[in-house]
């Protein structure tokens, strides 16, 4: 939430320099002339803010003008510190009639991003947010930072996935990147807007990888579980006593060649299978009485699995 007052107040500092604020290596615009500060009375909310990491050491605008369909025409644009400019297209539109001032909007919509910079491969990865009800007001959704480091750590780029938005959403959103992570958390993966999202996402992966375009779907802890449900179409938890515990990894014979362990280095794969080096914060899993009764089809092959206290053997995917 920004009030008024400090509006007022930078613009007070930016008059007694005698032109606009400037931050970083912006250049410095000219002075707005006959400058109407009562057109801007009255307190402004930020309703929605997400992490800006990737705008460290430029300088940023964004451009609004109306379109003659009644939507809003954005360009956002950065100079980065080398003198090149990146811009990227969206566009805005009332979300609801009956709060007009709230607009929703996208730069999906037909990929317009221009630039002269040099192409950046670095995976785009998108997290799904979940909704809680203990999040503060006005708050849309969360994602724990530890997933962000995670994903980070390994050379990828992140980007949020909320719940409960449109399809077409998703689908302008999934052509936009290169894979997707499901978190943990305490979602209803039968019914809910984590539940959707993820169907939307694995579906179409599914038919991505079809075509022979590469689309990875991780699934951490409750996004593991929902993988189960998406892949078998029912619940197949089993209650365990896995929360706050350390366990060792039961390897099957095919995670030498799994795409996920084959580089281990040997001496890790040792210390995976002989020591209780994993953390699990889970009271429900996926019991490998289902797993080796039933086929996991396009999902891919069982890894590696856990033995608990109870002597019941699970799969497990739980990193972060």
């Amino acid at each position: 939430m920004k009030a008024f007052q400090m509006l007022f107040v930078l613009l007070l500092a930016a008059a007694a320099e005698g032109q606009s604020l400037h931050f970083g290596k912006c250049p410095r615009p000219p002075v707005q002339q006959d400058f109407n500060v009562a057109k801007y009375m009255g307190t402004w909310y930020e309703i929605e803010k997400l992490p800006a990491l990737f705008e460290k050491g430029t300088c940023n605008q964004a451009t609004y003008s109306l379109l003659s369909d009644g939507t809003v025409k954005v360009l956002n644009a950065e100079l980065l510190s080398n003198g090149k400019m990146n811009s990227i297209e969206g566009v805005a539109k009332v979300k609801n009639s009956i709060q007009p001032a709230i607009l929703d909007v996208s730069f999906f919509k037909g990929l317009l991003f221009h630039s002269s910079a040099k192409i950046n491969e670095r995976p785009i990865i998108g997290i799904l947010a979940q909704n809680s009800r203990y999040l503060p007001p006005n708050s849309t959704g969360y994602i724990a930072s530890s997933y962000v480091k995670f994903l980070e750590s390994g050379g990828a780029r992140v980007v949020p996935i909320m719940a409960n938005r449109e399809a077409e959403e998703y689908k302008r959103l999934f052509n936009s990147i290169n894979g997707v992570l499901l978190p943990g958390g305490s979602s209803n993966i039968m019914s809910s807007g984590y539940q959707r999202a993820s169907k939307i996402f694995y579906e179409l992966a599914i038919e991505a990888n079809k075509r022979g375009d590469y689309f990875p779907v991780w699934g951490t802890c409750l996004g593991y579980e929902q993988l189960t449900v998406l892949t078998s179409g029912e619940k197949l938890l089993t209650r365990t006593n896995t929360s706050g515990v350390s366990l060792p990894l039961l390897f099957t014979k095919e995670a030498k060649q799994s795409r996920m362990f084959k580089s281990f280095p040997a001496e890790l794969m040792e210390a995976l299978a002989s020591e209780p080096l994993t953390e699990n914060s889970h009271k429900w899993s996926v019991s490998l009485l289902h797993t080796i009764t039933r086929s996991m089809g396009h999902s891919g092959t069982r890894r590696r699995m856990h033995l608990n206290g109870g002597g019941l053997v699970f799969p497990m995917l739980h990193q972060q």
